[in-house]
């Protein structure tokens, strides 16, 4: 049979090759992480499980999925910098807060779904993000988004939204 999941722990810098695998559980690193993808996954989606992760590059060589999934849980995490150009979903789960510092690369960006109780900090301003979707939340996130392209569904949670950019075009909801 094929390897779908591997797990690494205590580490700096990691280059992984994608080849077959679904799921990533990394925990308790730092710096930055290498995905070698495999062009026969390109649409198709990604797990990165994070625990106690500080992540000050994540990059992607080949064609990334489309779809990538966060699941937090244990300590918060944070992603500095990433380089997933074919990323059209987010989502994130758990229980462990995620920090996201630059979303500059996140050009094709649909959808963002964000559950449980881990909270968002994140920049989607240059993102362009259509749709977030906090509905099933109840994390305090803090997002800047593009008031002229994104619509916000809110949560339970405490969230702080700054819209940026034209006037707001798209509705924001509470939860």
């Amino acid at each position: 049979g094929k390897l779908h999941s591997a797990s690494i722990h205590h580490f700096e810098n990691v280059g992984i090759d994608i080849n077959g695998l679904k799921t990533v559980n990394l925990s308790n690193g730092s710096g930055q992480v290498f995905f070698n993808f495999n062009t026969t996954l390109q649409n198709s989606a990604l797990d990165l499980h994070l625990n106690a992760m500080h992540i000050t590059g994540l990059i992607s060589q080949g064609e990334a999925p489309a779809k990538l999934s966060l699941h937090t849980s244990g300590a918060a995490s944070s992603i500095e910098d990433w380089s997933l150009t074919k990323l059209n979903e987010l989502s994130l789960d758990g229980t462990a807060d995620l920090t996201i510092v630059n979303d500059a690369l996140f050009d094709q960006l649909d959808l963002v779904t964000l559950s449980g109780k881990a909270a968002l900090n994140a920049n989607f301003e240059q993102a362009y993000a259509k749709s977030i979707d906090a509905s099933n939340s109840s994390g305090a996130h803090q997002l800047t988004l593009h008031g002229g392209t994104s619509a916000f569904q809110g949560g339970s949670g405490n969230e702080l939204i700054t819209l940026t950019g034209f006037a707001p075009l798209y509705k924001i909801s509470g939860g």
